[in-house]
């Protein structure tokens, strides 16, 4: 999971994934969550839908948007 309104969560998941990578391997469903989609703002938002799409065409990992405040 990543917080759209800070770009070091969003930067963080490749160290996550090499964990999983190292302590599961490779055969395993991941999907990633972002966090705080209910925050419209453009200056609070420093993941763009973008930097989202071309993480799933680099990696072939499913994004799914979700707010814990609007559920």
């Amino acid at each position: 999971m990543f917080d759209i309104t800070n770009r070091e969560s969003f930067d963080n998941i490749g160290s996550w994934l090499q964990e999983i990578n190292t302590q599961l391997g490779e055969d395993v469903k991941i999907m990633v969550f972002a966090n705080k989609s209910d925050i419209t703002e453009e200056s609070e938002i420093q993941v763009t839908e973008d930097d989202i799409k071309q993480f799933i065409q680099s990696t072939g990992i499913p994004v799914i948007r979700t707010s814990a405040r609007t559920g």
